[in-house]
């Protein structure tokens, strides 16, 4: 019988979705200001993140640590927070 691990996929998702929401909310202010590169970036970093949440996800992944797992969303939330800067 195996696992559905549901906690640990709504703590996953919804952890990272509240840690990448602000991006999205602040590249539609770019936009608002007529700053449309600074607005495509922001929406090409969040949907980077959602492919690497959607792809680094433990459950895909049982047998890797977490800290690796969670290199590529950290590095994402880093270079979000320089473009933000």
């Amino acid at each position: 019988m195996t696992k559905k691990r549901t906690g640990e996929k709504a703590g996953w998702i919804a952890g990272w979705a509240g840690d990448f929401i602000w991006v999205l909310i602040l590249a539609g202010l770019f936009f608002y200001r007529q700053k449309f590169g600074q607005g495509i970036l922001g929406i090409a970093l969040t949907g980077a993140a959602v492919a690497a949440v959607l792809y680094y996800a433990p459950w895909r992944h049982p047998s890797t640590p977490y800290w690796k797992l969670m290199l590529a969303p950290y590095g994402l939330f880093f270079i979000a927070v320089a473009w933000a800067a």
